[in-house]
């Protein structure tokens, strides 16, 4: 398989071979609507039509999981997403740059959170995971998504990440009302609307943000420590920390 879609930023590119032989890679939304790709629309939400995998065109395939065959084909049992099999597994991702298979057969997974609400999710077939639309659960916290790549001239408009400019649209989470929307196992760091993103008080505001990047995400079932057993480990790009998290007996 080739020319899979690649950024400068948020390539997630996690890839395991699960327990069933498949290969699970991600792919995350190439850092789309923020920085220097502010212009550039998310496509985390945008499905693959048939026109497109009869033509082995993957362009749509960014914010996702995929699931392949070894050989790069599409498994006959992946999930039919708007009358189409691709190599989608599940969908709504911004950057899930950690997989996992527990012994007792979930995928789990982590996730970038914009400032706030980095995620941990158990991954089902053809669930959506919310981004852009959701972060964290539909709370209408501490977020609104503000879709730069709206705006008639957004290449003329400087960005900035603190504002969303008058001519955009924007969208509450309360109104991302999707059938299949699949809540996080957790949301890390939550807050509410009156956190201050950008507190003058802090040197590096990015630094005070309570999002903390999570990369690769392992899980220990060994009885050598018997109070972690069952516990998933995240590792963070930001914190320069590892996050346990203890997962009941149903995972």
């Amino acid at each position: 398989m080739e020319k899979l879609p690649a950024s400068d930023d948020h390539n997630s590119g996690r890839l395991i071979v699960g327990p069933d032989g498949k290969l699970y890679y991600t792919i995350g939304d190439l850092g789309a609507n923020q920085n220097r790709n502010y212009c550039n629309p998310v496509l985390s939400q945008t499905l693959p039509t048939q026109e497109e995998i009869d033509q082995q065109d993957w362009a749509n395939y960014p914010g996702k999981i995929l699931r392949l065959n070894t050989d790069g084909s599409i498994p006959e049992d992946n999930p039919e997403l708007n009358g189409v099999r691709s190599h989608v597994y599940s969908y709504g991702h911004r950057n899930a740059q950690g997989i996992i298979f527990g012994t007792n057969g979930l995928l789990y997974s982590d996730e970038h959170g914009p400032n706030t609400d980095d995620e941990v999710n158990i991954i089902y077939s053809g669930k959506n995971y919310g981004w852009p639309f959701v972060v964290g659960v539909r709370d209408d916290q501490a977020y609104d998504y503000c879709n730069w790549s709206s705006l008639e001239n957004c290449s003329g408009v400087g960005y900035d990440g603190n504002i969303c400019p008058a001519g955009a649209d924007v969208f509450e989470e309360s109104g991302f009302t999707e059938e299949n929307y699949q809540e996080p196992l957790a949301s890390m760091f939550a807050v509410s609307d009156d956190y201050d993103f950008d507190d003058p008080r802090c040197s590096n505001p990015w630094f005070c943000r309570p999002n903390v990047a999570p990369s690769s995400i392992g899980i220990y079932e060994s009885d050598a420590i018997p109070s972690w057993k069952n516990s998933l480990l995240g590792t963070s790009l930001k914190r320069g920390q590892i996050y346990r998290y203890q997962l009941d007996e149903s995972g």
